[in-house]
């Protein structure tokens, strides 16, 4: 969307708008805190109420007084009139030079024939994500999440002799099921979490990190490499 827009404006924006928020926390978070716990109660009674209409009731209750709140926040503010002005910059910018932009697209279709864009897994910052339900073609997993669990079933799919999942992920948990007849290495990075790794299931961590090398019974099988980085969440491998 801001192609004409430069990745250092876009991080200076997002952490200018976090700078934001926690001086307006720090500043004023006694009477925020309230707020916020209010209206997240509101929706948590509307998840847990058994009655529809008092749960619809409480859960758009406290979704509005959410978002309300938000408005008034320095930082969503910010973020709202950068995002304005980085949209009339990128217009203006793209005014001036829509032949030249052209051009180089069609330079770069030339350069890249064999370039493919379908994944197994994306790049989400919101959601839940499931590979291998069904049979699927392998091509190596190396994505960044947000919020939400990723499972990934190696055991509908041929491995190649080296095949590699990378996950870096906020929140959320990975899980991961290989087949028995495959080498697996684990890596495993977490500031806050619980891995349960073939069954066995260790005590959470706290910033710290696992490595971990599980042969197959044949030595002459495909390898996969699982490397997944969490900021809080569970990891969890199972053979199947």
């Amino acid at each position: 969307m801001f192609s004409h827009i430069s990745t250092k404006m876009i991080q200076f924006v997002f952490f200018t708008g976090i700078l934001l928020f926690i001086l307006e926390f720090f500043s004023d978070g006694a009477g925020l805190l309230p707020v916020l716990f209010f209206f997240t109660l509101f929706i948590f009674i509307g998840k847990r109420t058994k009655r529809r209409t008092l749960a619809t009731i409480f859960w758009w209750t406290g979704w509005i007084g959410l978002g309300l709140t938000a408005v008034t926040l320095w930082a969503v503010q910010f973020w709202v009139i950068a995002f304005f002005v980085l949209l009339l910059l990128q217009m203006r910018r793209s005014g001036r030079e829509p032949v030249e932009e052209q051009a180089e697209v069609e330079e770069l279709s030339g350069r890249i024939e064999n370039y493919e864009r379908d994944e197994l897994l994306g790049n989400r910052l919101w959601g839940r994500e499931k590979v291998g339900r069904k049979p699927f073609h392998w091509k190596d997993i190396n994505v960044i999440g947000g919020v939400g669990d990723k499972m990934v079933d190696v055991t509908n799919t041929v491995l190649p002799q080296q095949a590699v999942i990378i996950i870096r992920h906020g929140l959320g948990s990975v899980t991961v099921y290989v087949p028995y007849e495959v080498h697996v290495v684990i890596r495993h990075s977490t500031l806050y979490g619980r891995v349960r790794l073939f069954g066995k299931e260790e005590a959470k961590r706290w910033n710290q990190t696992v490595t971990l090398r599980v042969p197959a019974a044949d030595k002459d099988v495909p390898t996969l490499y699982i490397f997944t980085s969490l900021l809080s969440g569970d990891l969890e491998v199972e053979r199947r």
